[in-house]
């Protein structure tokens, strides 16, 4: 089994972890696709984004309970959840990731975060095409083009890497949980 790089980076008693650098850290995103995620990305009650450019073109991210309260948390006057203090885009964020973490090796930078996210999800034995899935890569298949949302085994495992990152960081076990509906029309 591969140990993941979080318990090592884990930080002391008391640090304060911003909701920037912890929704990196919850949900395995690139640097780019938070700080440009926007309001109009998100549907609260379905627990998703719709990423319209990333790396890999339009993504559909699953968000975690942990992820959902932190971009509820935010307070901003702009669309962004994540601007710089004036309200804009950031746009040098491995500066910003460094001076709020600390001093820091040099390779060691917010991307570590990503990995770190893929290696404990690998840790808790879900598999490969779900890891992907919840990273955004891109799966190629037609069907994910016509996809508005998250399914219940994405945000299941969503919440799973983020209850055990968030363990990893000193955070209080979460309340939420995926409720599957039943009786449907």
């Amino acid at each position: 089994m591969q140990q993941s790089a979080l318990p090592s980076a884990r930080p002391p008693a008391g640090h304060l972890f911003r909701p920037r650098q912890k929704f990196l850290a919850l949900t395995g995103w690139r640097s780019g696709e938070a700080l440009t995620l926007r309001r109009a990305d998100v549907d609260f009650g379905r627990r998703t984004a719709i990423l319209g450019d990333t790396k890999t073109g339009r993504s559909i991210r699953p968000l975690s309970h942990r992820a959902v309260e932190i971009l509820r948390g935010v307070r901003t006057a702009g669309d962004l959840f994540f601007p710089t203090p004036s309200g804009r885009k950031y746009v040098h964020f491995g500066r910003m990731f460094r001076g709020l973490i600390g001093d820091l090796p040099h390779d060691i930078t917010s991307h570590v975060l990503r990995h770190s996210f893929a290696s404990l999800a690998n840790d808790l034995g879900i598999t490969d095409a779900t890891v992907a899935a919840l990273l955004g890569h891109s799966s190629g298949t037609m069907t994910s083009r016509y996809q508005h949302s998250a399914d219940a085994v994405l945000l299941k495992e969503a919440d799973r890497v983020a209850d055990a990152t968030a363990a990893l960081m000193g955070d209080e076990p979460a309340q939420g949980a995926v409720v599957p509906l039943r009786g449907l029309p």
